[in-house]
């Protein structure tokens, strides 16, 4: 078993950056699911065929949502003095925020939130 290497405090900014991307990505999947379905026409305005171009904004709004829980989550364990668990789950924050993009990054600053607060924590983790 791996001995545990332990951080000299919590990784709080990490925590907060990464809860907020989070959050802001959660939303903007579910501004993209509202789109959907408030907004049931929008392959006509785009030109492309109407319910090809639902189903895309229905996937993309899932996408997003799914993304922000997994940041979300990710930032709740990261919250801890275990530098390695706080390493491995910055790295899950870092995939589930760059994989967000397509989801429309929540309303970009959503991304660039998490993609510092997961950075920031891989340096804390790096340097315990």
């Amino acid at each position: 078993m791996a001995k545990k290497r332990l951080l000299k405090e919590m990784p709080n900014t990490a925590f907060a950056l990464v809860l907020a991307g989070g959050v802001l990505i959660l939303i903007g999947g579910f501004v993209m699911e509202m789109l959907t379905v408030v907004l049931p026409f929008t392959g006509m305005m785009m030109g492309g065929i109407q319910y090809l171009s639902i189903g895309w904004s229905a996937a993309i709004g899932l996408v997003g949502i799914i993304c922000g829980i997994i940041v979300i989550i990710s930032a709740i364990i990261m919250r801890t003095r275990d530098a390695n668990r706080l390493m491995t789950w910055a790295i899950i924050a870092l995939v589930a925020s760059a994989v967000s993009v397509v989801g429309s990054g929540g309303l970009v600053i959503g991304f660039v939130l998490a993609l510092a607060g997961s950075v920031t924590g891989l340096m804390q983790s790096s340097n315990s």
